[in-house]
């Protein structure tokens, strides 16, 4: 009996152990989601809609469904991440009133309802407003930029789009304290359309004509490569133009400087040389007469990448340099040497003093060119002679790439040279615009410190990680197309969690702040030392591989470059210290860390290589 009565008490048990993993294993089953949609939205925008979901496993997927009548219907899916966190953008639907939408979850092969729905109400903006801008930039995707002089925030501006015999409005945005206003429209469809952007005529704005934009829409799955247009690498024939490096003696030599409004197209926003040195000193030196500087908010200069386009015969480029220094001239497309054109300060104190340089262009027969200066890292201007007068216009922006990195595109080296900058030789490979995000020593978690912060660095101009404040509200202001980052191995030394963490956010906050905006994550940085610590590759194949997943898990991001795995560099050495034992003794210069020029060339070529196959568009 008192056998029976044990195995009753343990068959009991075992079914109440039972009943409660079942009960366990259900409350897994059934996730809970909350969703958040912004209350209101400009109709015909894109809505990023948020939440986060409980009890989250990894697979988990979130789909976003719209109301129509009584029926329900897809807007948009999004995978968690391991937080439970979930992101999806949809498109809003026109007209006027109160949308309803739910989010479903579907985990471990079950769907369940979303736990609250969330309304937003949708206001067309409907507005007669007077055009009143000083610059409208064009790109090949629907990105556009908008200034208004004198700048002034608080203004609202309309972009519209012509259609049907008249003007529609597409999107609505505030101007930013700069007076500057970046609309990323959804357009639809492909080919060539005619968009204006208008805004209100004010006491402080003069009223001026709207300006009509050409833009060229993608169509669905366009990749980087049709939209790439390389510089030619034929160099322009003598019977055609002729070069020269001396300072011209011409009569009545007359100068086009650098910040004449729709001029010249650079690379970045051009700022008076001296502007950092100011900013060190505390006191204000900056002088527009030597030329332009580029930076990025922190305290290195990058080259010089600049387009306009020439009516004439004869002109000359003017720049600065610190040191030594080399160019390249590019007449439609063609360079006008085979190698960069060099030059040397011959100042005594030449690390120290600015020396003005001249690349002296002679066209064969009067004719209109296209024309691109890149190189060391003050643009001073075109000049030419009294005589034989030219004409210069900016040239059209072509398509835009952002590029957040470290040293390995931030060119920190005295040489400022062309063959040196990743940037300027990234452009010559793609015809892209390289907009130039980088800062010197800085990773997604390591802030620069010991190289362009604290005591090393100039007031104001500090490095940071590369989803700072500072470095995502540079992201959203840029008048790119899309964004490449490169991995960066300064992030060695901390926790593989910090790191993950880090990149998440990133990641987040780029689908937050520019949800259309297509991402290419390239690995951490290849670079090997003979000397280094044993456990530094381990670390980094670590980071890189955590890098790989993370960048599948957003939808921003449409391609993962692989640098490390595929060991695009070999060996241990440098130009400096050759080891015998790979390429590195020709790829990494002297300082045994970052890209000689031979490097860059090769480094840039298979970034291009692998960027020309990726889908220009959000997933």
């Amino acid at each position: 009996m008192l056998r029976r009565t044990s195995v009753t008490l343990l068959l009991c048990l075992v079914a109440s152990l039972l009943t409660g993993l079942g009960a366990a294993h259900a409350a897994t089953r059934s996730p809970r989601a909350s969703l958040s949609v912004p209350s209101t939205v400009v109709s015909g925008s894109r809505l990023a809609l948020t939440g986060r979901v409980s009890h989250v496993r990894r697979g988990t997927t979130v789909t976003l469904q719209r109301k129509v009548g009584r029926h329900w219907v897809r807007a948009a899916r999004a995978r968690t991440t391991t937080a439970g966190r979930y992101r999806a953008v949809a498109t809003a639907p026109g007209g006027a009133g109160t949308t309803t939408y739910r989010a479903l979850v579907r985990s471990y092969g079950r769907t369940v309802h979303s736990a609250r729905r969330a309304t937003t109400v949708l206001r067309r903006v409907v507005a007669t407003m007077a055009s009143n801008l000083s610059q409208v930039q064009r790109t090949q995707v629907p990105t556009l930029t908008v200034a208004t002089t004198p700048a002034r925030g608080g203004v609202a501006a309309q972009l519209q789009r012509w259609s049907a015999g008249t003007w529609h409005a597409v999107i609505t945005t505030v101007l930013s304290a700069h007076g500057a206003a970046i609309f990323h429209p959804t357009l639809g469809g492909s080919g060539s359309t005619l968009l204006r952007v208008v805004v209100p005529r004010t006491g402080d704005l003069a009223a001026a004509a709207s300006r009509t934009v050409p833009v060229t829409v993608l169509a669905a799955g366009t990749t980087f490569g049709q939209l790439m247009h390389p510089e030619s690498t034929a160099v322009v024939p003598r019977s055609q133009a002729t070069y020269a490096t001396t300072k011209p003696t011409w009569a009545g030599d007359t100068l086009i400087r650098w910040d004449r409004p729709n001029t010249f197209t650079s690379s970045q926003a051009p700022e008076p040389a001296g502007t950092l040195l100011s900013a060190a000193d505390g006191r204000n030196v900056a002088n527009p007469a030597s030329g332009a500087e580029y930076n990025d908010g922190n305290s290195s200069l990058q080259t010089a990448d600049v387009s306009f386009v020439v009516t004439g015969r004869r002109f000359a480029i003017k720049y600065g340099m610190y040191q030594t220094g080399n160019a390249m001239v590019w007449i439609d497309g063609h360079p006008l040497s085979a190698s960069p054109i060099s030059a040397r300060n011959t100042s005594v104190a030449a690390a120290k003093v600015e020396q003005q340089d001249w690349i002296q262009v002679d066209l064969r027969t009067t004719r209109t060119v296209s024309v691109r200066f890149a190189g060391p890292v003050y643009f001073t201007g075109i000049s030419y002679p009294a005589a034989a007068p030219v004409t210069v216009t900016a040239a059209p922006a072509p398509f835009t790439l952002g590029v957040v990195s470290d040293s390995y595109y931030d060119s920190g080296t005295p040489a400022f040279t062309y063959g040196g900058s990743g940037a300027a030789v990234l452009n010559t490979d793609t015809g892209f615009r390289i907009w130039d995000m980088a800062q010197g020593g800085t990773g997604y978690v390591n802030d620069g410190t010991g190289s362009l912060t604290g005591d090393s660095g100039d007031p104001g101009h500090y490095a940071s990680p590369f989803g700072s404040s500072a470095r995502i509200a540079g992201i959203t202001r840029a008048p790119i197309d899309a964004l490449l980052v490169n991995g960066s191995a300064n992030d060695v030394g901390y926790s593989l969690d910090g790191y993950v963490a880090a990149v998440t956010t990133f990641l987040d906050r780029i689908a937050e702040v520019r949800p259309d905006l297509p991402v290419v994550i390239v690995g951490v940085e290849p670079t090997t030392f003979a000397d280094q610590p044993a456990d530094r590759a381990t670390e980094l194949t670590a980071e890189d591989d955590a890098l790989r997943q993370l960048a599948q898990q957003h939808t921003n991001v449409v391609g993962f470059i692989d640098p490390l795995t595929e060991h695009w560099l070999t060996g241990t050495g440098s130009t400096a210290v050759p080891e015998g034992d790979g390429n590195q003794d020709t790829y990494i210069g002297t300082d045994r860390i970052h890209l000689s020029p031979a490097g860059q060339a090769y480094y840039q070529r298979l970034v291009a290589s692998h960027l020309s196959g990726f889908v220009a568009t959000p997933h």
